[in-house]
């Protein structure tokens, strides 16, 4: 499955996408979904790079425009917001989806979308 690799730079934040059997790729943007950043990802806080990142790894990960839409902000505040601001980071496509998964249910009253 994927993975989601977070460098810190001196004036750039940067995400890799790694993936068995398939060339590593910039995780793009997406600012013609939503523009909240057009000076790209960040994250650690509660702000606009972290969101275009929320955004961005959720439109990745499901392939699903509408879904990652609806969702992004909460992945914000309970996994983007929470990353170390200086440290590179990795997150596993199992552990989004995992929050995917739990956060649906809760909302549909335990029942899987």
């Amino acid at each position: 499955m994927k993975t989601y690799i977070g460098i810190v730079g001196d004036d750039l934040y940067q995400v890799i996408v790694e993936e068995p059997g398939v060339r590593p790729y910039a995780l793009p943007w997406y600012l013609n979904v939503v523009n909240h950043s057009s000076t790209g990802f960040s994250w650690g806080y509660l702000g606009s790079g972290p969101a275009q990142l929320a955004l961005a790894i959720l439109i990745d990960h499901t392939g699903d425009v509408v879904k990652a839409k609806r969702w992004y902000q909460q992945f914000k505040d309970e996994i983007i917001a929470r990353l170390s601001m200086k440290k590179d980071w990795t997150l596993a496509a199992e552990t989004v989806q995992l929050w995917l998964d739990a956060t649906i249910a809760g909302a549909n009253g335990g029942q899987y979308e």
